[in-house]
């Protein structure tokens, strides 16, 4: 173990080994020395130099001593070469927080700079949208014609019957407008530029007409409920867009049902349902010699009869080699809806196939 030894006795081994004393008299070429090292104790032994920091409490003991004590000699050796590899570590560390610093000062400068031009850009694209109006005569002319049968009638939706140049050039800009939508728009066509669409939206442009259309029979069909209690709109109303516009979606619905292309969608059908909309009209009533769950049983049984004579399902080949009056259309026409609907059903989407139909 180490032998506690009083600070005159330090004192008088360290001058005796050449070691520095930084409580004693310094020498005044090593001012700046001592702020380098922040008032550390340093060697002074040529290759040997290391740095002792003042939160490391070591203090190298006489050679003499650690001669005669070999165990003593190696522990210090031991910290010795640590304290060496500390003093290159942190002269490399230094060396990084130099760069850090420098590089911090760059982005702080840089940063600034951002600011600057951002204060700058704003102005400098309401030039340019100035500029491009003033270049694109055409649109703006059509743009303030546009605003003027806006502020006339109270929409943007203009009939060819009542301008044709004016209601093709609306058409054109919802066609620019869903070609910008598109992820690869087509390049033979124009794509809306931003203050363009701006522009429209503060005359309420409508850049899905349909769309637009199907919400506000919705709006209408609520308010018949309001009145009548249901939504079976009679096809003698008084309103005959309305009377239609049940008749298409019923239809439209069972095409969706049964797997055919159809322009009902999840989000559409989410929305009539909400707004209780009857998919079956009660009043009128057809006679069929089969329910539906007779009809199954039916397709069903005929299936299992082909099955058994043919050993497989594949109606559609064996109708086309029987004469005309024996084909099996209608049980081909069944097998194919059926596949239709097991995709759906797979899907997890609406469709008529149930569990233990499948």
């Amino acid at each position: 173990a180490l032998q506690v030894e009083t600070s005159a006795e330090l004192s008088e081994l360290r001058n005796r080994d050449g070691i520095l004393d930084w409580n004693s008299e310094k020498d005044p070429t090593t001012v700046g020395e001592e702020n380098k090292v922040n008032q550390l104790f340093v060697t002074n032994k040529g290759e040997d130099d290391f740095v002792i920091p003042p939160h490391i409490m070591y203090y190298p003991p006489m050679r003499v001593r650690r001669k005669q004590n070999p165990a003593l000699n190696e522990a210090c050796n031991r910290v010795e070469n640590l304290l060496r590899q500390r003093v290159k570590i942190d002269g490399e560390a230094d060396r990084v927080r130099g760069v850090v610093a420098q590089a911090q000062r760059r982005l702080d400068l840089k940063e600034k700079e951002l600011v600057v031009l951002d204060e700058h850009v704003a102005p400098a694209l309401e030039s340019l949208k100035l500029i491009e109006m003033e270049v694109q005569d055409n649109w703006k002319t059509m743009y303030l014609k546009l605003k003027d049968y806006y502020e006339k009638n109270g929409h943007s939706n203009v009939a060819e019957k009542e301008d044709i140049k004016l209601a093709k050039w609306v058409t054109r800009m919802r066609t620019c407008y869903g070609n910008a939508q598109l992820d690869k728009p087509n390049p033979s066509l124009t794509v809306i530029k931003p203050y363009q669409y701006d522009l429209l939206n503060q005359i309420d442009f409508c850049w899905n007409p349909r769309e637009q259309q199907f919400n506000q029979n919705v709006a209408h069909l609520i308010e018949y409920k309001k009145e009548f209690g249901n939504t079976n709109v009679p096809l003698k109303y008084k309103e005959v867009h309305l009377a239609n516009f049940v008749q298409k979606w019923r239809r439209e619905y069972r095409l969706f049902q049964e797997g055919k292309p159809s322009n009902m969608s999840e989000d559409r059908l989410k929305v009539l349902e909400e707004a209780g909309f009857t998919w079956r009209d009660p009043s009128r009533k057809r006679y069929r010699t089969d329910t539906r769950k007779e009809t199954w049983d039916s397709f069903l049984s005929q299936l299992k009869w082909f099955h058994g004579k043919y050993g497989h399902f594949m109606v559609n080949k064996v109708s086309k080699t029987l004469e005309r009056g024996n084909r099996l259309g209608r049980l081909d026409e069944f097998c194919g809806w059926v596949r239709k609907q097991y995709v759906l059903y797979k899907e997890g989407s609406a469709c008529q196939l149930t569990d233990v139909k499948v």
